[in-house]
């Protein structure tokens, strides 16, 4: 498609106008209207098209023949024409407005998302795919970047879910994770060349086209829209905040849809649709960010060292190209993530302080106090048989802080259900008869001496072997 940009824009004096105008004229007089005239061209992006609404009302606006003072005589379509947009360009509040809306209906409205599918589908249509160079693809990549089976099968899974765009079931999407605490493991640039594949683009150099940031995703900020939207794949490099307690669970959901509303300004408000696949990068794993015990909507992918052969950016984007361009689903989508399950099931901070507690419990120290806790009644409605899940936080609240332990007050009853079993009934308190026998029985393990087994002596040496 051809750049609005490449018109002459060079006055043509007063007996004809510049190309740009002449070109928008006969449009016009064809029955076309600005908006589908814009749509001929090739944008990347809202603010360009912005940026060629302005350029085009200030060229008619300027050009010497469009200000000719007999121009309504000689040429009133032309006249009308320079009157409408002349008087855009004099009035500010419109000269604002009027670029940021139009450009706003062109690229939502559906401009994006065809432009996607005619550079995707030209990608992909160009190739078909051979099984064997897939193969190849894939013990190089596993080779190149110390991978393991489960991780290139993670790297498949990814790759057909994004081809596989409206089609694949929204409650199945995983997010890829790609991360490693080293530098120049060649994460980056790994995400980078798969990232611009997906979107059917083979020049690595176009990522910010296919890059955001979750703010934007999640319309944290005014008038943003997501990424998603307008890329089949998105690029979000330290994507996650050092705190997602409140974020957490609205991702979660988020990951899971197709579609959502934006704003924009001057009250524009539209629907946007898109399956969000994300890519991420990061230097930390996913335990620092997940806020459940464990989630399964995670691809996590360790890149463990550094490459193990020096590739040249031609050599890379040929490898991942022939990983995805010749990738194709052989299994059932429901068998296939329920496979992944084992191993895509990431622990979050919430179970690593879970165990720690589960572990603290389980001490010597705090089985004493279990059982010097006030004799028990025989009857299991007696306030004295009664154990809440206070009487724990306020333990560990000696050691991690008052406001920590009411904090980790689900940990730590997580950790107290693990050592001691479940409440009584369907009470919130824990019987402290039944809590006193589970920790004799702890402390008669530890106390238990090492019994050594010693072999027993034979003295028949005829043996058979």
């Amino acid at each position: 498609m051809k750049k609005i940009t490449e018109f002459e824009l060079t006055d043509g004096g007063v007996q004809n106008p510049c190309e740009l105008v002449s070109n928008y004229l006969l449009w016009e007089q064809e029955g076309g209207t600005l908006q589908s005239w814009l749509e001929q061209f090739d944008f990347d992006s809202r603010e360009e098209i912005e940026k060629a609404i302005r350029l085009f009302i200030r060229t008619v606006a300027l050009d010497k023949y469009m200000r000719r003072k007999h121009l309504e005589e000689e040429n009133p379509f032309a006249a009308a024409v320079f009157t409408r947009y002349s008087k855009i360009m004099t009035d500010a509040n419109r000269l604002d407005k009027y670029p940021v809306t139009l450009s706003g209906e062109i690229w939502h409205g559906g401009f994006s998302r065809k432009r996607l599918e005619q550079r995707t589908e030209s990608l992909f249509g160009s190739v078909t795919p051979n099984a064997a160079k897939f193969n190849a693809a894939a013990e190089r990549l596993e080779k190149v970047y110390n991978l393991s089976p489960v991780d290139i099968e993670k790297l498949h899974f990814f790759v057909e879910q994004v081809k596989a765009g409206e089609k694949f079931p929204n409650s199945l999407r995983r997010m890829l994770y790609i991360w490693g605490a080293e530098m120049k493991t060649g994460k980056t640039t790994s995400a980078t060349m798969l990232v611009s594949l997906l979107n059917g683009d083979t020049n690595e150099s176009n990522i910010s086209r296919y890059s955001s940031t979750l703010a934007q995703e999640m319309q944290v900020k005014s008038f943003a829209v997501p990424k998603i939207s307008e890329c089949n794949a998105v690029l979000m490099d330290e994507c996650f905040f050092a705190d997602m307690g409140k974020m957490y669970s609205d991702f979660k959901r988020f990951i899971t849809s197709s579609n959502g509303r934006a704003r924009l300004p001057y009250g524009q408000e539209f629907e946007w649709t898109g399956q969000p696949n994300y890519v991420s990068t990061s230097n930390d794993s996913l335990r620092k960010f997940i806020k459940d015990w464990s989630d399964r909507r995670y691809l996590s992918i360790e890149f463990k060292g550094k490459p193990t052969e020096k590739l040249s950016f031609p050599e890379i984007k040929e490898l991942w190209a022939d990983f995805v361009l010749n990738s194709e689903r052989t299994k059932n989508w429901a068998e296939w993530a329920e496979e992944l399950a084992p191993v895509s099931e990431e622990k979050g901070d919430r179970t690593e302080v879970t165990e720690e507690l589960e572990v603290e419990l389980r001490k010597l120290a705090m089985i004493e106090r279990v059982l010097a806790l006030t004799t028990p009644s025989s009857s299991p409605s007696n306030p004295q048989n009664k154990v809440a899940l206070k009487t724990f936080v306020d333990w560990f609240g000696e050691s991690m802080g008052v406001v920590e332990a009411h904090k980790r007050r689900a940990e730590i009853e997580a950790a107290v259900l693990k050592v001691y079993g479940a409440r009584y009934s369907t009470t919130n308190y824990w019987l402290l008869s039944s809590m006193q026998d589970v920790a004799l029985s702890l402390k008669n393990d530890i106390n238990k001496p090492d019994v050594k087994v010693e072999p027993v002596q034979d003295d028949n040496d005829d043996l058979p072997f």
